[in-house]
């Protein structure tokens, strides 16, 4: 599995914490459309931290991506070029960035698999937003899945579901409608 592990600080330009709230906000808002965006980067988990550290502030970027994506840049997606604005408004370019130095990378062997499984099918990913809504890959049932509620904080959970020649898509759909996802690694058994 090829992949690499990133954090990345990146300085914000005087007098410009109110656009990045803004930034923040609308990446959040459109949360399942910025899902979508992942896909072609072979991102499989991306996060966005904020400091302030001695008066000055910095945003950092996590990542976990899987080589061979598409960079931002070459986006063709609104979202992301939304996202590109806010970027040339808010980062200070003539900083440049850091990234800080890996130390160790532990990631459990089922989210390794799970990634795997996605390389293998040609590195696209199969997400499930809000209320268990497939929107895309929709013949991978079974592998991301992300419970964005305003009300919870927006927690990453990953289901490996058993192949079953015996169920439709609808089918899944009513049985996971019911239920309320939260963090952990589960075994659907005997769907």
């Amino acid at each position: 599995m090829n992949y690499k592990v990133e954090l990345t600080r990146f300085k914000v330009k005087e007098g410009k914490s109110a656009v990045v709230d803004e930034w923040m906000n609308f990446l959040n808002s459109h949360m399942e459309e910025t899902l979508l965006t992942l896909e072609n980067e072979k991102m499989y988990v991306e996060t966005i931290f904020r400091e302030t550290l001695g008066g000055q502030e910095y945003l950092y970027w996590y990542a976990v991506q899987g080589l061979g994506g598409i960079d931002v840049e070459d986006s063709e997606s609104e979202i992301d070029k939304k996202h590109l604005e806010y970027w040339e408004e808010c980062i200070d370019s003539s900083f440049g960035f850091k990234d800080l130095d890996t130390q160790v990378v532990m990631i459990p062997k089922p989210i390794i698999e799970t990634m795997e499984k996605l390389e293998a099918d040609l590195g696209s990913l199969s997400t499930v937003v809000g209320r268990c809504q497939l929107t895309s890959r929709e013949d991978q049932v079974g592998l991301l899945f992300f419970d964005i509620d305003g009300n919870h904080n927006p927690l990453f959970e990953v289901f490996k579901v058993p192949k079953s020649k015996g169920i439709t898509l609808d089918d899944f759909d009513k049985i996971i409608g019911s239920f309320q996802f939260s963090v952990g690694i589960r075994q659907f058994q005997g769907v």
